[in-house]
């Protein structure tokens, strides 16, 4: 029995330790096979990750393939347009004793000097810059208007009002009173922001470049004396003509990026509808120096225009003198003078500036005698043809024989010594 019952508990032990056995054998049985799924499950992912990075790849390598076989078309760049700056110049501006007595009104006690330019106004006031001679001061003493000029201010101002921009200083009157008088004028006329160029209050090298809608034009000016002595400390002031400086100014004036040089000169014999020698061989020189532009001033009269070729080949332009703008002259034919346009313009296809066109209107400076209402008037002898035309046609009620004679004399003269252009 003792042995029965020790056989039962040898038996009852192993089927323990068998049981316990089977069942570590199933769990672990469990985890491979869990383990498997995942590891199927993730060579599946991988798989398919794999063939969706294949299928992309090939994708792009079709795209780069038809990219390549493809026509491209290059962008269309907008096309710049041209850039086109007009330029106005105008001869001699003087203000003799009877223009400032005129333009005196007793019961305003003022001057007024707008209806001399009323008929020409937007000739000058349209362009985009305008430059003149300006042959009068501006001091604190005495009006002149003869051996020495000083005017009024207004006259400065109406200056402004019609529209110049640039005035050229250097003349024979600059030092008509001295360096004050020079330091005064200069000091007013850049108060109403006008440009001055060839008179300076103190020495400098300074160009006058101005940017124009992006072309960039360079003023100088020079005259050929002074009719007041000039103290020798003071020479700086004033820009004589002298080859050497001339030339260097021009040089100087390209080196700071001026597309257009435009040079005033006060030249030539004063009652003279020629240019003399000088004046020629002057105007060689400077366009041979890379001017673009030479205006001529001081002579009264009107001479003839010429186009000149640079050393690059490109075009420069010389009127010899445009005449007087405004003036008393008594000299023959010192009434007629011209307004002169000039076009510039600049490629938006290549960035080159040119010389695009060159065109004149002719004045008349009108004196209609000392006791007439409007007694001085600056008119456009174009449309004074018309008058012309119609006094010979027997229409006579609004201009008078003196008139008339006068404007067809000076029509002639304008035809003959600068052409119909």
């Amino acid at each position: 029995m003792r042995n029965q019952n020790r056989k039962r508990k040898h038996n009852s032990f192993d089927f323990n330790k068998n049981y316990l056995v089977v069942i570590l054998i199933s769990i672990i049985a469990i985890l491979v096979a869990i383990i498997g799924l995942k590891a199927r499950k993730t060579a599946q992912e991988k798989k398919h990750e794999a063939e969706v990075i294949n299928s992309m790849y090939e994708a792009a390598m079709q795209i780069k393939s038809n990219d390549e076989n493809a026509t491209v078309e290059p962008e269309k760049e907008e096309k710049k347009e041209d850039i086109v700056v007009s330029i106005v110049a105008v001869g001699d501006i003087l203000c003799q004793k009877p223009i400032y007595e005129a333009a005196y009104s007793s019961k305003e006690n003022k001057y007024n000097f707008y209806g001399i330019y009323s008929k020409i106004v937007d000739y000058v006031s349209k362009a985009d810059i305008t430059v003149g001679t300006l042959e009068t001061n501006f001091v604190n003493q005495n009006y002149s208007g003869g051996k020495k000029y000083n005017s009024p201010k207004e006259f400065a101002e109406v200056l402004k009002v019609i529209g110049l921009d640039v005035l050229n200083t250097a003349t024979n009157h600059s030092f008509d009173y001295g360096i004050d008088g020079v330091k005064s004028t200069l000091d007013y006329l850049n108060s109403l922001e006008l440009n001055t160029v060839g008179t300076q209050k103190e020495e400098t090298n300074e160009i006058l470049i101005k940017d124009v809608k992006g072309i960039k034009i360079a003023f100088l000016s020079y005259t050929y004396g002074s009719s007041q002595k000039i103290d020798s400390s003071f020479a700086y002031c004033l820009n004589l003509m002298d080859k050497d400086k001339m030339k260097a100014d021009i040089e100087k004036a390209k080196e700071e990026g001026a597309d257009f040089v435009f040079v005033n000169m006060h030249w030539g014999d004063p009652s003279s509808n020629t240019p003399n020698e000088e004046q020629k061989e002057l105007a060689d020189f400077l366009i041979q120096s890379g001017a673009d532009f030479v205006i001529g001033s001081h002579p009264t009269q009107i001479q003839p225009m010429e186009m000149k070729t640079k050393p690059d080949g490109s075009n420069g332009f010389v009127a010899y003198s445009l005449g007087a703008f405004t003036s008393t002259e008594n000299s023959k034919d010192s009434s007629i003078g011209m307004i002169l346009n000039i076009e510039v313009t600049k490629s938006g296809e290549t960035d080159k500036c040119y010389l695009s066109n060159i065109s004149y209107t002719p004045t008349y400076f009108m004196d209609r005698g000392k006791n007439a209402q409007n007694r001085f008037e600056l008119i456009d002898l174009d449309e004074a043809k018309d008058e012309i035309k119609k006094y010979d046609e027997g229409s006579q009620d609004k201009v008078s024989k003196a008139v008339y004679d006068k404007l067809k004399e000076a029509v002639i003269k304008m035809e003959k010594i600068i052409g119909n252009g």
